[in-house]
C-alpha cells in the first residue's frame, strides 16, 4: 500500500541507492534516487520531499552541504545523514545542521526503517499543526467579515426603521396642532399618514425577521418611484402639499432641497 510521504534518497554508491529504492519502495513509499548533491538539491526544491537519506560523501558536494541546502528551503525537511565514515565530530556537525538523525554504515534496515517512521511521524504531527493553524485563522477572518456584516445590517436596519418613526412623530405633532384647531379634514389626513407609517414600520419589522432567518436578502432588486422616496424621508405629500424641489447653490457646492412656490430659490 502506497503511503503518503515520498523519500529522496542522496547516495553515492548506486548498489545501495538501489537497495535502499528497493526496501523503501516495498514500504509502500515513493522513492526518487541520486547520487549528486547537486542533483538532489533539484529534486529537492522540484518535488519537496519531506524526508531525505543522504550520505555523507559525495562525489561533487557534501553530505552536510545538502543538507544546509535542504533545510534552506524547508525548514521542516526531517534529513537523515548516513555515512560509513562516522565520527562525533561529524555527527556533531549534521545535528548542528539540523539533521534529523545520524545512523552508520552498514545499515541496520530495522533501525532505518524506525528512524523514517518516526520522521513521518513528526512531519504529519507538524502538518496537522499548520492546517489547524490555517483552519483557526480563516475562521477568525470569517468571524470578521461576519461582524462587519453583521453592523452594516444593524445600521441599515436601524436607519430604515428610523424613517417610519421620524414620521409617525411629525404627524403625531401636527395632528395635536389641527385637533386643537379643529381641522377635522386635516385630522383625517394624519390618521391616514400616521397608520400607512405603522403598516411601514410593521412591514419593515416582519422583513428583518425573515431575514435574520435566512442569513441572507432573497428579495430581488425593485424600481422604486422617486416620489416615494422623496415623501417618506419628507413625511409629505408632494402633489397635496404643492411642494417643489429646486436646485440651491451654496457656498459649499450643489445641493437640492425643497421650497415653496413662491419662495425664491
Amino acid at each position: 500500500m502506497e503511503k503518503e510521504l515520498p523519500i529522496l534518497v542522496c547516495e553515492d554508491d548506486a548498489e545501495m541507492r538501489e537497495t535502499l529504492s528497493d526496501i523503501l519502495s516495498d514500504e509502500g513509499y515513493v522513492v526518487k534516487t541520486t547520487g549528486k548533491g547537486e542533483e538532489a538539491l533539484a529534486l529537492a526544491e522540484e518535488k519537496k520531499p519531506p524526508i531525505c537519506l543522504i550520505d555523507l560523501k559525495l562525489s561533487d558536494i557534501s553530505g552536510i552541504e545538502v543538507l544546509k541546502g535542504l533545510k534552506a528551503l524547508n525548514s521542516g525537511t526531517a534529513a537523515i545523514i548516513i555515512t560509513a565514515f562516522a565520527s562525533k565530530e561529524t555527527a556533531i556537525e549534521a545535528l548542528k545542521a539540523g539533521a534529523f538523525c545520524y545512523i552508520e554504515k552498514p545499515l541496520d534496515i530495522a533501525k532505518l526503517l524506525a528512524a523514517i517512521e518516526r520522521a513521518s511521524d513528526t512531519y504529519r504531527l507538524r502538518e496537522d499543526k499548520r492546517r489547524a493553524e490555517e483552519e483557526r485563522e480563516q475562521l477568525i477572518k470569517e468571524l470578521e467579515a461576519k461582524n462587519a456584516e453583521m453592523e452594516r445590517f444593524v445600521y441599515t436596519v436601524s436607519h430604515d426603521l428610523r424613517t417610519p418613526l421620524i414620521t409617525l412623530q411629525g404627524f403625531v405633532s401636527m395632528l395635536r396642532n389641527d385637533l386643537g384647531e379643529s381641522k377635522t379634514k386635516e385630522v383625517e389626513v394624519h390618521l391616514k399618514n400616521i397608520e400607512s407609517s405603522a403598516t411601514k414600520m410593521e412591514r419593515l419589522l416582519h422583513e428583518t425577521l425573515e431575514l435574520s432567518r435566512i442569513g441572507r436578502v432573497t428579495n430581488p432588486p425593485e424600481d422604486v418611484p422617486f416620489g416615494e422616496i422623496v415623501q417618506d424621508s419628507t413625511g409629505a405629500d408632494i402633489r397635496t402639499n404643492k411642494i417643489e424641489w429646486r436646485r440651491n447653490i451654496c457656498s459649499c457646492g450643489l445641493t437640492y432641497g425643497p421650497c415653496r412656490p413662491d419662495e425664491d430659490s
